[in-house]
């Protein structure tokens, strides 16, 4: 369950340059932007909710083999020592220049090469060496067979748990659907999956923690299971959830899903260090579960790709498919990526964008207020911003050294206004917010104000009480 921040934002209407009429608001809104179980700030005028997901589709690569080695190997790429067979495929598919690579048993080594063979090149012996080379996939396990994954978050709390979001609901589910249409789907925060199974989806892993493994039709779960990370945080146990896969003779793999801790709480510290615990016990049931067999991992990871938790997963072989600020998918050497992307359902808030731009289309002046911490509110929020805040307006609690409901930052807000609008004040302005402290707080310093909450909010029901409270948007 992600922490819920508010965050302010002020729009001042300068009105007719002979007669100015003041006017200032704040709106408040209201999204999960805290360490890391991040929706984004807002998205495109398109309807519908935001949600990371990921598109990826991904096939196998295959060898073909000599009884001996080729007489022309061709350049060097490099040479991977006390390797297996299973090993140099790895280092071989990493290297974008190798097409070919000798393994050495005996010496258990491979000598990784730039030359295209076709398997038709003479060869001579040496030993139990032997040529193998990338080749089309033809007959063998996992031959030609192309994948679309998912990694999806669905904040249940807010979508499905609520009643007044059943429109939500509805855009999740088609999305999924028409949209995303997934062979196999990682998702975090999905309290029923039960819910899915209309999509034509099937529960294919346990379900642990609210996070698990379904898949599409076409594929066959042959097994599955769970394993607990032991890096509780405050919302409770973190697991590993996994399903086996077959079809046919075409494909044999797992998918690997999970959902990193994020909060602490009095009982439960959750940090860097935990999360990298986790990763730790994570590598090694995959290990133990899948061996050297082609593996995808999915997942809300809480954690930004420098932390050390994803780190220790690309460490341990595995690759990056798609990362989306805490999302990704991850896939072992036995796959080749063909395609990825992260789509967006659209905004959580579509109203309060469209708000915000019909504000700025009318010369008004826009600002923000956020109780949060500089690093990760810019990478997330800054780009939609940067066209509709003045900089000197926009205030990140951690910058600032103050947070609401605290009257400083207010003050400090004021302050910068009073600076590039001359004449404006706390009574040009309305404070709309989602939490009662900071309307308090505003009205105690003589800010008007409106307590709104977007989540629970109706069509419409934003610009209304704007208008109501003296600032109507065409």
């Amino acid at each position: 369950m992600p922490f819920l921040e508010s965050m302010c934002v002020l729009l001042s209407h300068l009105g007719s340059r002979v007669q100015p009429k003041m006017w200032g608001l704040i709106i408040a809104l209201l999204f999960s932007v805290a360490a890391c179980d991040l929706q984004q700030c807002f998205s495109s005028s398109k309807q519908g909710p935001i949600f990371l997901q990921r598109g990826l589709r991904i096939r196998p690569a295959c060898y073909g083999s000599f009884d001996g080695v080729v007489e022309e190997e061709g350049g060097s790429v490099g040479t991977v020592k006390d390797a297996t067979l299973a090993e140099c495929k790895r280092a071989c598919n990493r290297e974008e220049d190798c097409r070919s690579f000798t393994f050495c048993q005996t010496w258990a080594q491979c000598f990784l090469k730039k030359q295209n063979l076709t398997g038709e090149e003479p060869t001579t012996r040496n030993g139990d060496c032997q040529s193998f080379f990338k080749a089309t996939c033809g007959g063998t396990a996992n031959a030609g067979f192309t994948l679309r994954v998912v990694s999806y978050n669905l904040y249940w709390w807010n979508a499905f748990g609520r009643p007044e979001n059943s429109w939500k609901r509805e855009s999740i589910l088609e999305n999924i659907k028409s949209n995303l249409k997934p062979d196999t789907i990682g998702l975090q925060e999905c309290d029923s999956p039960e819910v899915l199974e209309s999509l034509g989806l099937q529960r294919a892993s346990p379900f642990e923690a609210a996070q698990g493994v379904m898949s599409g039709a076409r594929l066959r779960s042959v097994g599955g299971g769970h394993e607990d990370l032991e890096a509780t945080g405050k919302w409770g146990k973190r697991y590993v959830t996994w399903a086996e896969f077959r079809e046919g003779e075409k494909a044999h793999f797992w998918h690997f899903n999970t959902h990193w801790c994020v909060h602490s709480d009095e009982q439960h510290t959750c940090n860097e260090e935990v999360r990298f615990a986790g990763a730790r016990k994570m590598v090694e049931t995959i290990r133990k579960v899948a061996g050297d067999g082609p593996v995808l991992v999915t997942g809300d990871f809480n954690a930004q790709m420098e932390e050390r938790g994803p780190q220790h997963l690309l460490n341990s072989g595995l690759k990056l498919a798609v990362n989306e600020w805490v999302d990704s998918i991850f896939y072992s050497d036995h796959w080749e990526l063909l395609a990825k992307g992260a789509k967006e359902a659209s905004g959580y808030y579509p109203e309060t964008l469209e708000v915000l731009r019909q504000a700025k289309e009318q010369d008004v002046v826009l600002g923000m207020i956020s109780n949060h911490l500089a690093f990760w509110f810019y990478p997330e929020c800054g780009e939609v911003l940067k066209d509709l805040v003045e900089p000197e307006l926009l205030l990140v609690s951690s910058e600032v050294a103050c947070s609401k409901p605290g009257h400083r930052i207010f003050e400090l807000f004021l302050e910068r206004l009073g600076r590039l609008h001359p004449g404006l004040t706390a009574a040009d302005c309305v404070f709309v917010d989602d939490k009662a402290e900071n309307v308090a707080a505003a009205a105690a310093l003589g800010f008007a104000v409106v307590h709104y909450d977007a989540r629970k909010a109706q069509p419409g029901e934003l610009a209304q009480a704007l208008k109501d409270a003296g600032l109507a948007l065409t």
